[in-house]
């Protein structure tokens, strides 16, 4: 069988760090391999949340509450990758486009959502300082949100579930059992992420600002 075409994501990242257009690129593709998964729902499953309650000690009870929310028969399932990072995506070398998704032996059906936190790949990236947003991150972000709803057709409600399970999901993946490394900040529904320092510097400024470290 042939091998998908594209470069890892990992080996490219910077490139597309730099390139605005091949960012939009990115965002646009990737919605639209989320929106797919939106029509296309699975049978409930509810080991996710199951699990992560014996595995995240720093689990906060406000995700927990999340947690119940997002299992309920009201919001959709999908097949969910199991390790959705930069080193199983494929690109397009000169656009930025995703040409594929590779490595699902740990696929698995969860709530819709859990995998959004790959988003933030396309938006920033970890570098010796920490974690940084590029700079038009806002903007990636928004193109990524309008792309996908116009294919997906989601309402006002399950808008906010997806938000609510993109939140939870960058906290299962940038969580650490050994001390704290990051702090998942968030504003209303958006969801930033942050060293501590930077997020408790970034807490006392504004005064309105909920942070879960872990």
């Amino acid at each position: 069988m042939d091998a998908l075409p594209g470069l890892n994501y990992f080996n490219i990242a910077d490139k597309i760090s730099e390139s605005p257009q091949m960012q939009m690129a990115d965002a646009e593709t990737l919605a639209r391999f989320f929106a797919q998964a939106w029509l296309n729902p699975c049978k409930r499953a509810s080991c996710f949340s199951l699990s992560a309650r014996k595995s995240q000690p720093t689990l906060r009870t406000d995700l927990e509450t999340n947690l119940d929310k997002l299992t309920t028969a009201r919001y959709r399932s999908v097949l969910t990758h199991g390790d959705f990072s930069e080193f199983n995506i494929l690109v397009h070398e000169e656009s930025g486009a995703i040409n594929g998704i590779v490595d699902w032996p740990d696929a698995c059906v969860l709530s819709f959502g859990f995998a959004l936190h790959t988003l933030e790949y396309v938006l920033g990236g970890m570098y010796l300082k920490g974690w940084s947003y590029n700079q038009n991150a806002s903007e990636v972000r928004e193109h990524f949100w309008t792309i996908f709803e116009e294919i997906a057709q989601p309402t006002n409600d399950e808008m906010e579930m997806m938000k609510l399970a993109r939140m939870t999901g960058i906290l299962f993946r940038y969580g650490s059992r050994v001390g704290i490394r990051y702090a998942l900040v968030c504003v209303g529904s958006e969801a930033r992420i942050m060293p501590p320092s930077l997020s408790l510097k970034h807490t006392l400024e504004t005064r309105s600002l909920r942070a879960a470290v872990f």
